[in-house]
């Protein structure tokens, strides 16, 4: 039928310190509504910020703490998150299956395939589910 599948594959070190800046904001907020949690030790080195991403919790934090509840990056601190700390799977393969004891594919039923827009779709909770 002419048709040709392509696979791409990236290979890379996603590093997991970034983890720690969304802790580190959540710790800040719930010390300052009076959560008793204990001060984050500066000299542990699993909770650490430092470097490339002392900058990036700062200028989040400046803007959480004025009431900014959608805090974003400038592009230079974005691309970096992207290209070192952030995981991004685009699989979206056909699933496989047997039929009638032999190996099928379901053709054209990709439940894990992006929007067309890229986004990721949310759908409401309704009760009962």
């Amino acid at each position: 039928d002419g048709r040709v599948e392509l696979v791409l594959r990236m290979l890379r070190q996603v590093r997991g310190e970034y983890s720690r800046v969304p802790l580190r904001l959540m710790h800040r907020l719930a010390v300052e509504q009076e959560v008793p949690l204990r001060e984050v030790d500066p000299t542990d080195e699993t909770v650490l910020i430092q470097g490339e991403l002392e900058p990036i919790l700062q200028q989040i934090l400046e803007q959480v703490v004025q009431g900014n509840d959608a805090p974003s990056l400038t592009t230079e601190h974005e691309n970096l998150l992207l290209q070192r700390y952030i995981h991004y799977s685009a699989h979206y393969n056909a699933i496989e299956t047997m039929v009638a004891g032999l190996p099928a594919k379901l053709q054209g039923f990709h439940p894990n395939a992006p929007a067309p827009s890229g986004e990721r779709l949310v759908y409401p909770q309704t009760e009962g589910d």
